[in-house]
């Protein structure tokens, strides 16, 4: 797996990528989410960390389409306890996690929240930057393998020396007063108009897309729906 932290410019398209606007982007990982059974709430938050991602965007449709295509149903909500969430699957959902997060009240800067196995955590990463913005404070997320620090901001991450996995392992956040000592690193925040993507990632997210569609009948065809032409009534 490729470490997320190390991400570099955005090349040119190639004869093996497509080219797609931000608002493109936005709504294929929308509508792919609405095709694995996800809530369209959920998949306007899911939307938005694609918009966020500014040059990130084809590393984030690339582990987006790969978790995705791996999911059969939708998986479980995370349960609130105290001091955290726990997952009654062995791994959370990093999109339901992060939603949920979004969701709640932001916890007490002292508390260390307990998040239990993370499926993809570099999906569960981009939540945490609109909740950063609230506070004056550092979010540090702990895993077995590796250390990630956010910055106030949410835009600058340090990875400590470790694997990393497809499954983060008992994982928590911790908060606290950001230190100079800290060697972030920003990463890249560039908001491309266009992100060239690679094909077979397109394909898949479209796959899942085609799922929210209604299927054509002998009653749409009569009426031209679903005919892939323009409305002209």
């Amino acid at each position: 797996m490729t470490d997320p932290t190390q991400q570099g410019f955005v090349s040119p398209p190639s004869s093996g990528m497509i080219a797609l606007s931000k608002g493109e982007a936005v709504s294929l990982a929308q509508k792919a989410a609405k095709g694995v059974g996800y809530s369209w709430g959920e998949a306007e938050d899911i939307g938005a960390i694609i918009r966020r991602a500014g040059g990130n965007h084809q590393l984030l449709l690339t582990y987006l389409a790969t978790y995705l295509s791996s999911v059969e149903f939708v998986p479980p909500q995370p349960v609130s306890v105290s001091g955290g969430w726990r997952s009654i699957d062995n791994a959370h959902c990093p999109l339901r996690l992060g939603v949920a997060l979004l969701d709640s009240t932001w916890p007490d800067p002292s508390m260390t929240l307990s998040l239990g196995n993370i499926r993809y955590p570099v999906l569960f990463f981009e939540f945490l930057p609109p909740l950063l913005a609230q506070t004056k404070q550092i979010a540090k997320f702990h895993c077995r393998s590796y250390t990630v620090a956010f910055s106030e901001d949410g835009t600058a991450s340090y990875r400590s020396a470790g694997e990393w996995k497809d499954v983060a392992e008992d994982t928590r956040l911790t908060f606290e007063t950001r230190d100079d000592a800290y060697k972030f690193r920003p990463l890249d925040t560039s908001q491309f108009e266009r992100v060239a993507v690679q094909r077979e990632i397109v394909e898949a997210l479209q796959a899942l897309a085609h799922r929210t569609y209604a299927p054509e009948t002998e009653a749409s065809r009569a009426r031209g729906a679903g005919s892939g032409q323009p409305d002209t009534d």
